[in-house]
């Protein structure tokens, strides 16, 4: 049997659709589009292409692409736990505080090592001590508080570091007053208040006022006056 009819606008016979605009296949009155979808869905929008779909024209997004955890585009860290902007695979640990003789200027996790100079410390005979260059010295005994002491500390640099050290207790403060630039030893002279810093290296001293931080001359040991 042959139907005779008109065939609508999406080739229905005798369907009720007058119009399919973008020649699709739905009908004009049930299409959300009547023209073409572009790459992130909007209707006859103008964007080409959507490569990691995103919604973000490609045109447009700063990252094609995906960010790893530091917020680099198509970076390569997988994780940044304590969200500290280095990747977990980089994180080295130390002692992050420049008061600290033990300080790692490279580390960038707090590994809790700190050795503060000053700070009281344990001997291993039981003895308390304080802490100076991240080793545990001795402190002085409480009957020696009324007298003065100085500490000379030689560097790795082949310098030495010369202290007014204070103490309270248990407690030696350490107080940087000048910096020998050879290896010396020191002794106080209570006659004339001043400190002898003897160069281990050529057998020569100069003193050194410890209120005043001036040098006197270069002298050699024994040599005629």
């Amino acid at each position: 049997m042959i139907v005779r009819g008109q065939v609508g606008a999406i080739g229905v016979c005798n369907g009720d659709c007058i119009a399919d605009t973008n020649e699709n296949g739905i009908c004009d009155e049930q299409e959300e589009c009547l023209g073409v979808i572009d790459a992130i869905g909007v209707c006859d929008g103008d964007c080409e292409a959507d490569a990691d779909g995103d919604l973000i024209c490609d045109d447009g997004d700063d990252c094609v692409g995906e960010l790893d955890a530091l917020g680099i585009c198509n970076g390569d860290c997988l994780a940044d736990e304590d969200g500290d902007g280095v990747c977990d695979t980089d994180d080295r640990f130390g002692f992050t505080n420049m008061a600290a003789c033990n300080f790692d200027p490279e580390a960038t996790e707090e590994d809790g090592t700190c050795i503060i100079n000053g700070n009281s410390c344990d001997l291993t005979d039981g003895i308390s001590g304080v802490l100076i260059n991240c080793d545990c010295a001795p402190v002085i005994n409480g009957e020696c508080q009324n007298y003065k002491y100085y500490l000379s500390d030689a560097t790795a640099g082949g310098a030495t570091n010369i202290y007014d050290v204070t103490i309270s207790g248990s407690i030696a403060a350490l107080n940087l007053i000048a910096t020998s630039t050879s290896e010396a030893a020191i002794a106080y002279n209570e006659l004339d208040k001043l400190l002898y810093a003897v160069d281990k290296s050529n057998g020569s001293y100069r003193t050194l006022n410890p209120n005043t931080t001036v040098w006197g001359p270069v002298t050699l040991i024994n040599a005629p006056v």
